[in-house]
């Protein structure tokens, strides 16, 4: 079990110790946090950094690594099979990111593993953040090793070996060897100094600068780890009471095939609810949307529960179903430029009694 940090941070190990509380968020800015939005047609693992690159939304390798997209939707073939891959499960939907965070390859004496993604917006100085992640060691995954962090940057690095990142300062790293094979999340408060955009995650210390222990030697050599479900949220000072006054609110993102809010995106319902509260002349209008993976009829009925789940909410926490109209939509098509994520969605507007919705 990890036992310290390399700071103050805050380590959950859920099943295994208290959790550091529950802060009000606000939404998280990472895009594809799950891994759930990939892009049609790509075998998700990667022989080069190219094909990881082109497999997953919002998500790169920012060196000569090659990290893999683990889906249940992806044919593994018999390398893979007869290697154990394939048995372990992601943390929450279908797919996972998988790393090597220590070892060797035949072009690199200490080879490394990275992603990176650019967030939605960026830090903000002086401002506090919650920044969490899961990860596992993969089933027979020879070695157990510490080491993994996390990185901000304020511009984005490419290299082209497969180097450790050692020039980078992430603001966590861990100290202790996690000696279990279950889920780990790993959660810390940050206040950046700098406008940082730029996210990365892996081990950024040499082989020998890195502690491990060898679990299983039908392994492929390396230690193999699992990420899903990245978090960065700004940890707000209380409760939002209400939203700034207007018509259309923020939406509300789901994750790939969801029709549940995840728990960053519930804390809206409260700033909706008490808006409502304060507002009895207006009422609530839902719309929902999909991406355009999947069947066009599956689609339509999964963009209307979302609609459904929200009022739902919103009911059960004492606003008048009279008060709220919803409609599905289906997906949201021919806009490329557009994020996966951010057409899973249900937008939220206000309108007065006998005012056109």
């Amino acid at each position: 079990m990890i036992r310290k940090l390399n700071s103050s941070f805050c380590l959950l190990l859920v099943g295994f110790c208290v959790a550091i509380g529950q802060p009000y968020l606000g939404d998280n800015m990472v895009s594809n946090p799950g891994f759930e939005s990939i892009k049609k047609g790509i075998n998700g693992w990667s022989k080069t950094r190219q094909e990881f690159n082109k497999s997953v939304s919002a998500w790169i390798s920012p060196t000569g690594g090659t990290p893999d997209l683990v889906s249940k939707d992806l044919a593994l073939d018999f390398f893979y099979l007869s290697h154990n891959f394939g048995v372990d499960e992601a943390k929450e939907g279908k797919n996972m990111v998988g790393i090597i965070s220590y070892g060797s390859s035949s072009i690199c004496i200490d080879y490394r593993e990275y992603i990176s993604t650019t967030l939605l917006t960026a830090l903000e100085p002086q401002k506090e953040y919650l920044v969490s992640f899961w990860f596992k060691p993969r089933f027979r995954s020879t070695y157990w090793c510490n080491g993994l962090g996390v990185a901000f940057l304020e511009n984005l690095v490419i290299k082209e070996d497969c180097a450790p990142l050692g020039d980078l300062s992430p603001i966590f790293s861990m100290e202790e060897i996690p000696e279990v094979d279950v889920w780990l999340k790993v959660s810390f408060k940050f206040k950046p100094k700098k406008p940082f955009k730029y996210l990365v995650i892996g081990n950024f210390n040499t082989n020998e600068n890195t502690g491990c222990i060898k679990k299983d030697s039908s392994g492929l050599g390396h230690a193999y780890y699992f990420i899903d479900d990245i978090r960065v949220s700004e940890i707000l000072k209380e409760i939002p009471s209400s939203l700034e006054v207007k018509r259309h609110f923020s939406s509300f993102y789901f994750e790939f095939d969801a029709h549940i809010l995840n728990e960053g995106e519930k804390v809206k319902l409260i700033s909706v609810f008490n808006y409502l509260e304060k507002n009895p002349g207006l009422n609530l209008k839902l719309k929902g949307y999909c991406d355009e993976v999947g069947n066009e009829d599956f689609n339509l009925k999964l963009s209307l529960k979302r609609a459904e789940s929200i009022r739902d909410s919103l009911i059960q926490m004492g606003i008048s179903s009279k008060r709220i109209s919803i409609e599905g939509n289906g997906e949201i098509g021919g806009k490329k430029l557009i994020p996966d994520f951010e057409k899973r969605r249900v937008d939220v507007s206000f309108f007065k009694n006998g005012d056109p919705e």
